[in-house]
């Protein structure tokens, strides 16, 4: 910090006898501004960690489950949960009236997905896993 202020004040430029601050002090002068870069860049790394997640989702139930009756679920997206603790993924299941055989295996499938996730996306805390589920529109599809 110490730096960062001899830096600035060698390039600040003198109008009219004050000094104007460089680009980079507004910050000191604007907190509002700086809460705001840290809105971004936490929006911008929960958009990042839903998309890992929703890649190694799709990715783990394509390829690497046992049961392969998980292979039918279709990925459709995740999204971070207030709180940055919980990622809900949404899936869709291909056949009506079938919602709580597909929680219940999902269920099973839970500790195992998160431990997967955990190895390939290499964060400090693996979020928790929420499954939101929809039904296909359509009969077999």
């Amino acid at each position: 910090m110490h730096h960062d202020r001899n830096r600035a004040r060698k390039h600040r430029a003198r109008r009219g006898g004050r000094a104007v601050p460089a680009a980079e002090d507004l910050d000191l002068y604007f907190p509002a501004r700086r809460e705001s870069s840290n809105d971004e860049q936490r929006e911008r790394k929960s958009i990042q960690l839903a998309a890992q997640i929703e890649e190694c989702v799709r990715e783990l139930l394509e390829r690497e489950t046992r049961d392969e009756s998980l292979q039918e679920l279709c990925v459709l997206g995740a999204h971070v949960l207030p709180g940055a603790s919980h990622v809900a993924v949404v899936l869709r299941f291909p056949r009506r009236g079938e919602l709580a055989l597909w929680r219940e295996k999902l269920e099973r499938a839970r500790g195992w997905l998160r431990t997967e996730i955990a190895r390939a996306i290499h964060r400090k805390r693996t979020p928790e896993l929420v499954f939101e589920l929809l039904e296909s529109s359509e009969e077999g599809a």
